[in-house]
């Protein structure tokens, strides 16, 4: 059964709870018009077809994603191209935003009655949709879909709420470690640390002031709580248990605390400036040679094979410290309104079909959720796809539970505080402890 014949779907009415404050609305629109050539033979492979009849289909189907860059609108043109082919009577309407004005102009559109057909989410924001009333309940549909089997039962429950599945997966953003394997080489190191204590050693051994260079770039400032949840669980393990109870211990967050700042306070194996380094400082210094390991994810891998040569970057899992370190980060879909159901739901599925992803991947480099496009050769053929394939085995999808987001605010900020001097590592792990249970 393809997933647009099951059709139960339900809205709840919109409650006015849960908003988020609002900022001014950014971003461009652009109406992808399906061709009127002949629809493509169905998606072939092991992870879905489209829908028997993909000619009766049609209409106009509004998508909200957060694909901005370049690269990005270079990769999603290869989506929609596929997609106009095999569907062409339905035309798409696109409109990217940048991740935070999407949220922005979601709320709003909540608000309204005012959202479009389908729409880009990620698991942070998840929450706060649902809350909005603003997804279409699709457990049903993905039930029927052939194409579930095919992506991993973790990626899949990213996107489960209340019991009940609001989106399709189609990309993965996998924490892992980019490291200079000429800069290891060089200290006679054959491999990348697989510890926390491992990665420690490495970092000062090819820390070298001289030629101004430092082990690890450590993104200290904006969105860096991320990392900052990524060591805490390192050390603690799960922030709550299958029931959602909390299960943050205090030492643990002393330990971490106290790890994670290390290579800054101690080690002397991080930059100056860490406390401040957010995205854009941590990749110019990696790219430019100042730094010589980097905690990321795949979606950074074209600009950073753009930038050095084959041979001097390589990519390893993230450290393990007591438990694993990693999340994987799913990107999906869902419908914000069931106007034209059939329709929006083609455009999920094909979204989430191996073929789509492969195709956005050599564009991007972002990693697919469909297990058969992981398999792709340009994936299985790259070397520096073999982090990501590892991470995957190892890493978990993020928790997310009312109030982390503002949590994680909280953690990256008390990791600054003991950066700088303001606070020591028993004051700042009481306030991130604190702060944790009363979300509960």
């Amino acid at each position: 059964m393809n997933i647009s014949e099951t059709k139960g779907y339900k809205m709840l009415p919109l409650e006015r709870r849960g908003f988020l404050g609002l900022v001014g609305l950014g971003g461009a629109t652009l109406v992808l018009a399906s061709c009127a050539a002949e629809a493509a033979d169905p998606v072939a492979g092991a992870s879905m077809g489209v829908t028997a009849e993909p000619k009766t289909l049609t209409g106009t189907v509004t998508y909200w994603n957060q694909f901005t860059s370049d690269a990005e609108r270079e990769g999603f043109e290869s989506v929609t191209d596929g997609f106009a082919a095999a569907y062409p009577g339905i035309s798409l309407e696109v409109e990217a935003l940048p991740q935070a004005d999407l949220m922005t102009k979601f709320t709003t559109g909540a608000q309204s009655g005012n959202l479009p057909d389908t729409v880009m989410v990620t698991v942070a924001n998840l929450g706060d949709m649902v809350a909005m009333n603003g997804l279409v309940d699709l457990t049903e549909p993905i039930a029927a879909w052939p194409g579930s089997k095919d992506v991993d039962p973790k990626i899949l429950s990213a996107f489960v709420q209340d019991g009940k599945n609001w989106g399709i997966p189609c990309l993965l953003f996998v924490d892992w470690m980019y490291y200079r394997a000429d800069w290891l080489e060089e200290a006679g190191i054959s491999e990348p640390p697989r510890t926390w204590d491992e990665f420690r050693s490495v970092a000062k051994a090819i820390t070298d002031p001289a030629k101004g260079r430092h082990g690890f770039g450590m993104r200290g400032g904006s969105g860096g709580g991320f990392l900052c949840m990524n060591m805490l669980r390192g050390f603690n393990g799960s922030f709550v248990d299958a029931d959602g109870n909390p299960t943050l211990d205090e030492k643990a967050v002393v330990t971490a605390l106290y790890e994670y700042t290390a290579p800054y306070l101690e080690d002397k194996s991080v930059p100056l400036s860490a406390p401040a380094d957010g995205y854009g400082q941590i990749m110019q210094s990696f790219q430019t040679g100042l730094t010589g390991m980097m905690f990321h994810h795949t979606g950074s891998l074209n600009s950073i094979t753009d930038a050095l040569k084959s041979g001097e970057v390589m990519t390893a899992p993230l450290p393990k410290a007591v438990h694993e370190l990693g999340f994987i980060q799913p990107l999906g879909n869902g419908m914000s309104s069931p106007d034209n159901y059939d329709s929006s739901l083609a455009w999920l599925e094909y979204w989430g079909a191996g073929e789509a992803q492969a195709d956005f991947l050599e564009s991007t480099g972002y990693f697919p959720a469909s297990k058969a496009a992981q398999t792709d050769p340009r994936i299985t053929g790259n070397r520096m796809f073999d982090g990501a394939i590892e991470a995957m085995n190892i890493g978990v999808v993020p928790e997310i539970w009312q109030g982390s987001s503002a949590w994680k605010d909280t953690l990256l900020t008390q990791v600054q505080s003991i950066m700088i001097g303001t606070s020591t590592v028993d004051e700042a792990a009481e306030i991130v402890f604190d702060d944790f249970y009363s979300k509960f």
